[in-house]
């Protein structure tokens, strides 16, 4: 009868292959695992964008006009609905051949202005576009 025995380098090759196996499983479920993060990441953007226009806080006194430099209004922001070039078009294949169109409606806000170490106020009533829909359309088809 003949024993065979095993080398320490056949055993080690052994065991080098067994890792390397478990090595690429291993990566296999992080790449998996990554491949869902990105999925989910996408579906996220796509959520976004089927949500249309987002609210964003706007900087009031940069809009108004006729405030004196010594006036301080309030509220000093407002909320107005934005679409969001890259969450309307960014799911294009080519997104640089298109923009985002917004339908827009004209809203009035009332504003509270006073010259600053004096009792003077006054309102100032000022119109915004507030985007009330978003739509991706291709550069191309502008000029048509």
């Amino acid at each position: 009868m003949m024993v065979r025995r095993t080398t320490g380098r056949g055993a080690a090759g052994l065991l080098l292959l067994a890792l390397f196996a478990v090595g690429a499983v291993n990566a296999m479920a992080r790449a998996s695992s990554r491949v869902d993060k990105v999925r989910e990441n996408y579906n996220r953007v796509l959520t976004l964008w089927k949500k249309g226009p987002q609210p964003r806080a706007i900087e009031v006194k940069n809009e108004l006009q006729g405030v004196g430099p010594m006036e301080v209004v309030h509220p000093r922001q407002t909320v107005l609905h934005r679409c969001d070039e890259l969450a309307c078009c960014g799911t294009k294949p080519n997104p640089q051949d298109h923009r985002c169109q917004p339908q827009v409606e004209t809203v009035t806000l009332c504003f509270h202005a006073t010259v600053v170490g004096t009792q003077r106020k006054r309102f100032i009533e000022h119109q915004f576009q507030n985007h009330t829909a978003c739509e991706c359309v291709s550069t191309s088809e502008e000029g048509r």
